[in-house]
């Protein structure tokens, strides 16, 4: 493991091999600003003839709290609605109620009243009192 031979990343950052498959990347200044970092790293095998490959490592460097976990900046998130999303949902939804309520209502417009059943008791007329 080897870091690309820049004078700026070797400034910033440190590479300390563990063993043959590991290493350990480190902050070589006490500050950096906090975002995502492309270090440049050499990776070589002990083969003959030697193999290597070059990779950008991603590093984020962030303000951690008392728990080692980052704490970034609070953004405005991509794909929240806005106020005129959410009136065209709003009158979307009312359309299409709207919609079924018409149909329902024209359903029961159309439909045939059904015969009113005649029973003896309504055929006889009341008796006067006189």
């Amino acid at each position: 493991f080897a870091l690309k031979p820049d004078p700026t990343i070797r400034r910033n950052w440190k590479l300390t091999p563990i063993n043959g498959t590991h290493a350990n990347l480190s902050m070589q200044t006490s500050y950096l600003t906090p975002e995502v970092y492309m270090v440049p790293i050499i990776i070589s095998d002990s083969g003959s003839p030697t193999k290597n490959t070059h990779i950008n490592l991603p590093v984020t460097v962030c303000q951690c709290n008392i728990r080692g976990n980052c704490r970034t900046a609070v953004k405005e998130l991509q794909g929240m609605p806005t106020v005129q999303s959410a009136v065209g949902i709003l009158l979307g939804t009312l359309g299409v109620i709207g919609f079924i309520l018409i149909i329902v209502f024209a359903k029961l417009s159309y439909q045939k009243p059904k015969p009113q059943s005649i029973s003896n008791q309504d055929r006889v007329p009341l008796k006067s009192s006189v």
